[in-house]
């Protein structure tokens, strides 16, 4: 991405400036040569176009395909509202019972469901999750009184 923000900064730069300008960079010196770059400005749309749609899109190889971008984006801000607004911790089991109960609100076919655990570290890893225990007397606590107790 620093290196199309270059591009577009200096409009004027030949890609052999531009490839002997990073390469001569003090700090984060970028080697790659014309052909690689010519290449990868055809497919500067494609990029960060999967930028924009995925935070951690760079540190992955090939792009991540997502079926249902409208459940995907719902559990997400479910997720985000339950550790920060309410401060709860997510379990993977929670994320899966509420992507289930996403896509019946949104009325997605049996056919498009996910229904295995593959996407659930996929989805963790797109967006920084992780599962954090709880030890001490947060640790100990007894769920089953604590949900008796609420009701």
């Amino acid at each position: 991405m620093d290196v199309y923000s270059y591009v577009d900064s200096h409009p004027n730069a030949s890609q052999a400036d531009i490839v002997w300008h990073f390469s001569t960079l003090a700090t984060g010196a970028l080697v790659f040569d014309q052909s690689t770059l010519s290449r990868k400005l055809r497919d500067c749309p494609k990029m960060e176009a999967r930028v924009n749609s995925n935070p951690t899109a760079l540190s992955s190889k090939r792009p991540r395909i997502v079926t249902r971008p409208d459940v995907e984006r719902a559990l997400y801000l479910w997720f985000l509202h339950m550790q920060n607004a309410k401060g709860e911790i997510v379990t993977g089991p929670m994320l899966r019972e509420k992507r289930s109960r996403f896509e019946d609100e949104f009325q997605v076919p049996e056919k498009e469901r996910l229904l295995g655990e593959g996407w659930l570290h996929s989805f963790c890893k797109t967006y920084n999750i992780r599962e954090h225990r709880r030890h001490g007397e947060a640790g100990s606590v007894d769920t089953v009184a604590v949900e008796a107790e609420r009701e």
